[in-house]
């Protein structure tokens, strides 16, 4: 469980290889809805911002998509960045 401040978010986020992360600790995606809940659970009213490597195939992020879906936690947040020309 991290250590949040009041209304600071829930960062999960997927690097290129596919691994998954809660802020600061690297769990398994067979728990990632486990873990979520927990997270969730010492952080009520907390948002949850998914971040994903702009290289990561669309298929892991969906699994992940689905991994949280099973939570029931409403209003995740898709962190974005624009590209700019020459990146």
């Amino acid at each position: 469980i991290s250590e949040l401040k009041q209304g600071d978010p829930i960062l999960l986020s997927v690097t290129p290889d596919g691994r998954t992360w809660i802020d600061k600790r690297e769990v398994d995606r067979k728990e990632l809805s486990d873990a979520l809940v927990a997270e969730m659970a010492a952080h009520p009213g907390a948002p949850v911002i998914l971040k994903g490597d702009k290289d990561l195939d669309y298929k892991v992020v969906r699994e992940v998509i689905l991994e949280v879906s099973k939570t029931r936690v409403v209003g995740v947040s898709l962190a974005a960045t624009q590209i700019r020309e020459g990146e």
